[in-house]
Order: structure tokens, then C-alpha cells, then sequence
């Protein structure tokens, strides 16, 4: 018999390798310090903190934004995340076409010297967390499909909210 995973508050992320200041997320909805640790990302806003166990994505999914432009990331958690009292299955941001680029010291690994990177802050995630996935998770891109419109998705809508379909 497997043992159970461990609850998300109890890992070492481990050491620090670069933080994005301020983003924006969709899930969990707010602003948050994105902190790269070795082992979990690090998700500190004003009143929570999610700890998310890079062992624990079971999917990742790096696509372009839903209107042509931007960026979009989302993962999915085989293992929810407490954050504060509620606890959350997704991690997911947006970056619109009119965000300005963000910079960053990001580091490869453990001792690794700083580099900067630049980039929308689901672009600098996904590069900073790809590597890291654990077996079997891997990131996925945007598909070979293409609509009318030469974006990665299609303009839906979900009752009056505007909702973007991708297919992977």
C-alpha cells in the first residue's frame, strides 16, 4: 500500500529561487507574492499562503491568452492546497496583451547564481516550474488547432460570461 501524500502545509519548499512580486491570479483569486522555492511554489497574499508541492500537479498548461494576445497558465492539483481556511484544486493567472513584461531573478537550482528573465509572469512560472513537475506531469502548449480568429481558443459563452474553449 502507498502511503497518503503529505498535506500541502507540512512541505519543506525548500530553498528560494526567485519571486515575482504582486500577481495577479484567477484561482486563487487575488494578488499574491508567486515565491519559486526548489520543492513548491509559494503563494503569499495579504490574509493566506499556499503552499503548492511541485509532486502534487498532476497538470500544466502554458497557452497562449484567449484573445490572440497575452499568456495563460493554469495547474491542476492532484492534492488541494490549503489556502487560509479554504483550500483550492487549480492555480490559475492571466496575463492580458496590454500587461507590461515583468523582470526577475530567477535561479536554475539550489546554489545556482541569479539570472534575469524577463517575461509575462505566467511565462516566468511556467519556465521556473517546468523543469520541476513531478513524474508524469509535464507542461502542455497550446494544440496544432487554430481557429478563424488565429488565436489558441475559441470565444465562447457560459451563460452572460464570456469564456475562452481551448482544444488540446
Amino acid at each position: 500500500a502507498s502511503a497518503a501524500p503529505a498535506p500541502t502545509g507540512d512541505v519543506d519548499p525548500g530553498e528560494l529561487l526567485g519571486t515575482l512580486p504582486d500577481v495577479s491570479f484567477l484561482s486563487p483569486r487575488g494578488k499574491y507574492a508567486a515565491a519559486v522555492h526548489e520543492h513548491a511554489l509559494v503563494l503569499s497574499g495579504k490574509s493566506s499562503r499556499a503552499v503548492v508541492p511541485y509532486a502534487h500537479i498532476g497538470r500544466a498548461w502554458e497557452l497562449d491568452g484567449p484573445a490572440g494576445g497575452g499568456a495563460y497558465l493554469a495547474l491542476s492539483l492532484t492534492v488541494p492546497a490549503q489556502n487560509g481556511k479554504a483550500a483550492i484544486s487549480c492555480v490559475s493567472l492571466l496575463a492580458k496583451p496590454t500587461d507590461g513584461a515583468l523582470s526577475a531573478q530567477m535561479r536554475e537550482g539550489a546554489g545556482a547564481e541569479p539570472a534575469a528573465k524577463t517575461g509575462s509572469a505566467p511565462a516566468l512560472l511556467a519556465a521556473a516550474i517546468g523543469p520541476r513537475l513531478g513524474d508524469g506531469a509535464a507542461m502542455v502548449g497550446n494544440g496544432a488547432f487554430k481557429p478563424r480568429g488565429g488565436c489558441g481558443a475559441i470565444q465562447c459563452y457560459l451563460k452572460a460570461t464570456e469564456v475562452a474553449l481551448y482544444l488540446l
